[in-house]
């Protein structure tokens, strides 16, 4: 048995879940919060057109937080973002936009080669249009107003496609009479 006024395992266990319990409704506010400030997810892979950033130790064992890509990188895939957003409402497809794309070898975030189903998530993402998304959906605020996405510097990020033209193009893309075709192009020789 427990000595004279020792908890008991299960009165400890009890109190250890009561704590995980308060920690986790603690987090759960603060990432709502985080939320409807418009502020980006911690963690997860940089999204194409942004600088990213990551924390590092200096030599002192100091932690800073620095940029994962150069402005330079970030603007050009900003421009392609532009130019793929115009490309579609032009009429062109996701897969003619992924072929010009690798072959001019312009790499994903994690390196890859690009294909129509990633392209077309960074193009209906609400964050090229600035806003503030969470499950794919964009976040309202109390006054029903989609939620800007803010960047580490506490600021708006400023939106890569206008508004409209995202809207427009996410009209597109999303259309489910759009054809979905998983191998692509035209049969080259019929009946051989």
């Amino acid at each position: 048995g427990c000595g004279a006024g020792q908890p008991s395992s299960e009165e400890k266990f009890q109190g250890a879940q009561r704590e995980v319990a308060k920690m986790s409704k603690r987090m759960l506010s603060v990432r709502r919060e985080e939320l409807e400030n418009g502020q980006p997810n911690p963690g997860g892979k940089r999204a194409f057109g942004s600088r990213g950033w990551r924390r590092v130790r200096d030599d002192a064992g100091n932690w800073r937080t620095e940029p994962i890509v150069p402005e330079a990188q970030a603007a050009h895939e900003r421009a392609l973002i532009r130019e793929a957003g115009r490309r579609i409402l032009a009429g062109d497809s996701l897969r003619g936009i992924v072929l010009d794309w690798n072959r001019q070898d312009v790499p994903t975030t994690t390196g890859g080669r690009w294909g129509t189903r990633t392209l077309k998530q960074v193009l209906v993402a609400p964050r090229s249009a600035g806003l503030r998304s969470h499950g794919g959906e964009v976040v309202t605020g109390d006054d029903g107003q989609p939620v800007r996405l803010v960047g580490d510097d506490g600021r708006p990020v400023e939106p890569i496609l206008p508004l409209e033209q995202w809207q427009a193009v996410r009209a597109v893309l999303t259309d489910p009479a759009r054809a979905a075709s998983t191998v692509g192009g035209a049969p080259q020789h019929l009946l051989t």
